[in-house]
């Protein structure tokens, strides 16, 4: 993965995100054998009130690595320790996706490697590309 010289995402972080309106966290939690870093019950959100839905999350970001490439690998060798029963999971229609988060400014751009883009598509979960393309 690559950006073009000048023009990189910066504070970026790499999120596996799993969400549904009767998910149990612990239930996930226990399922996955993985520490989220993020989770919510399902109820009313105090900054978001229309979304009712629990949430689980898996994030890596500056603060533990300093490359979106090792941000990246890290989600997704989570991910993929434990396939089975994520699937499981998703199979309960329960959505998911693979999010970047990231400042963004004018053309910006995120050059994924072969590797990178088939690691993401046998996952089976969406790619989500969320830019801040506000003034920093």
């Amino acid at each position: 993965m690559t950006a073009n010289a000048g023009y990189t995402w910066v504070l970026t972080r790499v999120e596996l995100v799993l969400s549904s309106p009767e998910l149990d966290p612990d239930d996930v939690t226990r399922r996955l054998g993985l520490q989220p870093t993020g989770a919510l019950r399902p109820g009313p959100r105090r900054w978001n009130p229309g979304d009712t839905s629990g949430y689980w999350g898996f994030e890596n970001s500056e603060r533990s690595a300093r490359s979106l490439r090792e941000q990246l690998d890290e989600v997704l060798s989570a991910a993929e320790s434990c396939l089975g029963p994520l699937r499981e999971i998703l199979r309960e229609g329960v959505e998911a996706s693979v999010t970047i988060h990231g400042y963004a400014d004018n053309d910006s751009e995120i050059v994924f490697s072969p590797t990178e883009m088939d690691r993401m598509a046998r996952l089976g979960i969406p790619l989500v590309l969320s830019p801040s393309l506000n003034e920093r």
